[in-house]
């Protein structure tokens, strides 16, 4: 048996899927290579990025969101559907999609508790720290805008990220009234207020006993709004022992100090008048849906000096962003990785730089660390959390596709986000399907054949490209009567050819093709070995 050597004479760089550019962050200039970008849905691409330089690196993926599509909204989901519980990012888009309605790209969102129960032993894990509505319905509305902004998408699409401040007033039959001062929160906070909780809480009212309460019901025909008024119902005789079950389907209104005297006024059939309203300075809304956040990191294109509002915000951490640009027609979901040997993670002025570099003009912090995750239903979890799996978080944010179930292969795009080739490359492409409305359906499509120019190079068995040519020119898949095509560049020269493998053993009596590649960033490619000059 001999070792044979093998050594090529010529030597060249290739890259597919890969483009470079500069940024700033913080006064640091990174160069950023981006690693993938394609569309993952209606209106949605999805992008990852390398930031690097001599001292540092970081992973960066995030999904842009055209909110005009006629196909897109957006939607947050609470784990389990309830106040506390925790469930990973995908469970929760896997579970909530139906036909017509695909949570098919989603982001994690608030911070929430890790530990805990009730007095009766009930779990409040999961719970969300600051304020959450989900379609409409208030899941949780605590004033605690001192620290936690907000992410809301009211009613007509408009996108805010401010620290919305929620109120408004009960009325009673008599004409009495007594402000609002949360819904699924602790009473200890809302001292002359009425706070408002639904079965989607613990099972039971907090425990202290310091407040008179009741049970109530909606009004039939009226619906529990997020700010708009509804009646509800007097069901029950006033309580102050605090602990107060929340029947299924019904409501227990609480109100302490000046606002107990108020609940004390109202009797069994009694019908009251309950008007939420959700502001920020003049502004009023009526939220579709709410996550929260800390801190609020970009306003109008600037980066806030806003780190001292938490204290791990000056710290590298994974970190996880939300926000918009020209007026919330474009909504970004953001996560870069951290605490890995790829990854470094990054303060959250550095976390507000690269949401500057991905388009957002508004943008907040939201929950990070191990919770960071950013997922896509065609191509899964698109970052590497630092748990080293996903997390079962709290609450999530999602685009949402409402175009009909559609398995039909309308148009194909490369996957590769730029097509540069060494001369005398081999490369074989892969195709994303996507059908009428633009989601992706297929993320390997087979049987489309390749064309192009042959000043450019030669095809081999219909799907392989030979870079024998020279130049820029189109190359072309053809899948039927659906084609795509992508400009290709080959290159000449370069210094990034190497041996497949470093050693080959043989007997000297058979033949042995010598497999050759080529390397560029992250990108490996096959070279053509009898393109070349051997010794």
């Amino acid at each position: 048996m001999k070792k044979i050597i093998l050594l090529a004479l010529l030597s060249f760089v290739c890259s597919v899927g890969w483009a470079s550019d500069t940024w700033t962050l913080r006064g640091v200039e990174y160069q950023v290579d981006t690693l993938f970008h394609n569309q993952v849905g209606p209106g949605t691409t999805q992008t990852s990025l390398w930031f690097h330089n001599d001292s540092g690196k970081l992973r960066v993926f995030y999904c842009t969101i055209d909110m005009t599509n006629p196909w897109l909204s957006l939607s947050g989901v609470c784990a389990t559907d309830k106040l506390a519980g925790n469930e990973r990012v995908s469970a929760m888009a896997e579970r909530k999609s139906e036909p017509g309605k695909r949570y098919f790209a989603g982001i994690n969102a608030d911070f929430f508790n890790t530990s805990g129960t009730t007095g009766r032993g009930v779990s409040i894990v999961g719970t969300p720290v600051g304020a959450t509505v989900v379609d409409g319905e208030i899941y949780r509305a605590r004033n605690n805008s001192a620290l936690y902004k907000n992410f809301i998408v009211d009613e007509e699409g408009g996108v805010y990220v401010n620290p919305f401040v929620f109120g408004g007033s009960l009325t009673t039959p008599a004409g009495m009234t007594a402000t609002l001062g949360g819904v699924n929160t602790y009473s200890s906070e809302n001292n002359n207020k009425i706070v408002i909780y639904t079965d989607r809480y613990y099972g039971s009212t907090d425990q202290t006993n310091s407040g008179t309460e009741l049970v109530a019901r909606l009004v039939e025909g009226d619906k529990f709004e997020s700010a708009r008024p509804y009646r509800m119902v007097v069901e029950s005789d006033t309580c102050t022992a605090g602990d107060m079950t929340i029947p299924a389907g019904k409501y227990v209104i609480r109100g302490r100090g000046s606002a107990a005297t108020v609940v004390n006024t109202l009797q069994m059939g009694d019908t009251i008048t309950v008007s939420p309203t959700w502001k920020f300075g003049d502004l009023s809304v009526v939220p579709e849906q709410v996550i929260s956040g800390n801190p609020k990191i970009l306003g109008d294109g600037v980066v806030l000096d806003t780190e001292g509002e938490r204290a791990d915000a000056s710290q590298l951490h994974p970190r996880s962003a939300v926000g918009y640009s020209d007026g919330g027609n474009k909504v970004y979901f953001l996560v870069v990785d951290g605490r890995s040997l790829i990854s470094d993670g990054v303060r959250t002025s550095v976390l507000a730089d690269i949401m500057r570099y991905a388009g957002a003009t508004d943008a907040m912090n939201v929950d990070g660390g191990g919770s960071s995750t950013l997922y896509t239903s065609a191509l899964g979890i698109r970052n590497k959390p630092s748990d080293g799996t996903e997390r079962a978080d709290g609450n999530a944010i999602f685009a949402v596709c409402s175009a009909p179930d559609d398995d039909v292969i309308a148009s194909l795009r490369f996957v590769d986000f730029s097509l540069v080739v060494p001369k005398f490359g081999v490369y074989t492409p892969k195709f994303y399907g996507y059908n009428q409305y633009g989601m992706l359906i297929d993320t390997d499509v087979q049987g489309v054949e390749l064309s192009c120019p042959e000043s450019l190079g030669t095809i081999r068995d219909k799907c392989t490209f030979f870079a024998s040519g020279s130049g820029t020119a189109l190359l072309t898949g053809t899948l039927g009567d659906i084609s795509v095509s992508a400009p290709l560049t080959i290159i000449g020269s370069g210094d990034a050819i190497e041996l497949k493998n470093d050693s080959i053993i043989t007997d000297t009596y058979r033949t042995h093709r010598v497999a050759l590649q080529s390397q560029v960033g992250e990108t490996v490619m096959p070279l053509d070995p009898e393109a070349l000059t051997w010794s």
